[in-house]
């Protein structure tokens, strides 16, 4: 594709719709590529999209973060809540642990213990 359009480029009119795409995509070439090179890269961020649609839909929800310290908190407790989703863990159970464990940590070790791979570990002894 890259050696058809830098071929054709110059026979594009470059003020043209497709010039400007042609133009757009040499232009970005490198970055567009990227994921081809390593293979952890995905060619879109669908996933990304994806998530960010829940906070669009939920916009209504947040109407009482009309403070900065609002916002600040709904950000602590939607990051917690897509954390939890992200490691396959249902939300309520992980806050539920959090909640119960969060007065007794003393250390910073304290606190990483409450991350959810460990928490994850925790809820799968005590179902077991």
């Amino acid at each position: 594709m890259y050696l058809y359009l830098t071929n054709h480029y110059g026979s594009i009119p470059p003020k043209s719709t497709l010039g400007k795409a042609v133009a757009y995509t040499l232009k970005h070439w490198y970055g567009l590529t990227q994921y081809i090179k390593d293979g952890r890269l995905l060619i879109d961020n669908n996933h990304t999209e994806r998530i960010i649609r829940q906070f669009v839909m939920a916009r209504n929800n947040f109407l009482f973060a009309d403070t900065v310290k609002g916002a600040k908190a709904l950000g602590i407790h939607m990051s917690l809540i897509h954390t939890a989703i992200a490691n396959g863990l249902e939300p309520f159970q992980y806050y539920t642990q959090l909640l119960k464990q969060v007065p007794y940590c003393k250390t910073v070790d304290d606190y990483e213990k409450l991350m959810p791979w460990y928490i994850k570990e925790q809820i799968l002894d005590q179902s077991a």
